[in-house]
This record gives C-alpha cells, sequence and structure tokens, in this order.
C-alpha cells in the first residue's frame, strides 16, 4: 500500500516553515494525517497500524 501525508495545521507537529510535520527534541513517535493512495474499501487500515521503520529521514512535500 502506498499513503500520502496531508498537510493539516490542527496537528501539533505541523510546522508551516517546512512545510511539513517536525519530531518534537525528545519525543519517539509524531501522529500526522495520511490518506492511502488505493481509492475505496482497499485502500482502508485500522488506526494506528502505518508506522516508518525508526530513524527514517523522511521529508514530505
Amino acid at each position: 500500500m502506498a499513503f500520502t501525508v496531508a498537510a493539516d495545521a490542527t496537528y501539533a507537529g505541523w510546522d508551516a516553515s517546512l512545510p511539513g510535520y517536525r519530531l518534537a527534541a525528545g519525543a519517539s513517535s509524531i501522529t500526522m494525517p495520511i490518506v492511502a493512495q488505493t481509492t475505496g474499501t482497499a485502500g482502508n487500515v485500522d488506526a494506528g497500524t502505518v508506522s516508518l521503520p525508526p530513524h527514517t529521514n523522511q521529508r514530505h512535500r
């Protein structure tokens, strides 16, 4: 499955100057909205089940 991170300024980690999400110093995780690239029910996943491996440096625009 493929997902896209959605920009949403209502999330605490959103940093408009990037624009993107910033993991706070000392934090080990961040919550952000994502959208499945697969349409319909085939793209459904349970909340909290999508994650990146530790120490992954991803930058989305």
